[in-house]
């Protein structure tokens, strides 16, 4: 299994999580990096040391999505979908090679047998689940040809330093953070 990114990509991405991880260092919680077999980071999880026994209905699942792969693609809309039609929020944000996803005009690629992932992501905006392009800034963003008028409809634009304050503050309340 492999990013399917170049090494500069995996290069940023890297530096994405040394980054994240010194954030999560110094706000009170833990964070877990799951590797796959040849070392990369697969998933990064962080939650509060509150999370592990939180059993209540409100809780907060964000979730990172970093590929337009159907490998990867597919379970983290699963994850934001199912968590909202459990009652959470639930929120996604695409950077990187999922900005295609959420561009109109791209057909994403798709697995066999599954619905298209337009209609997973249509599915999941009627569920309330929050769809964010996501990058270091807005400005990145509409250099990268991600606007408003570009994303499909419901999509919103997101920062990184606006998504973490979200997602963190979610995690000291039972929340959950993943990196996809």
């Amino acid at each position: 299994m492999s990013w399917w990114a170049s090494d500069e990509r995996r290069g940023q991405i890297h530096a994405d999580l040394i980054s994240l991880a010194n954030t999560v260092r110094s706000s009170d919680g833990a964070l877990f990096f799951i590797s796959l077999n040849n070392g990369l980071i697969g998933s990064v999880i962080y939650f509060s040391n509150e999370s592990l026994f939180m059993t209540d209905k409100s809780q907060e699942v964000h979730v990172v999505l970093v590929s337009d792969r159907a490998a990867r693609s597919y379970p983290a809309f699963l994850c934001v979908n199912t968590a909202a039609q459990m009652g959470h929020k639930a929120y996604i944000y695409l950077t990187s090679d999922a900005l295609s996803i959420v561009k109109k005009g791209n057909i994403p690629e798709q697995m066999a047998g599954m619905p298209t992932l337009d209609q997973v992501l249509e599915m999941a905006l009627k569920l309330g689940v929050k769809v964010a392009a996501c990058g270091p800034s807005i400005e990145f963003l509409k250099a990268n040809g991600v606007t408003k008028e570009s994303v499909k409809p419901g999509i919103e634009l997101d920062t990184a330093s606006s998504f973490l304050e979200k997602a963190l503050a979610a995690t000291k309340n039972g929340g959950i953070l993943t990196y996809v």
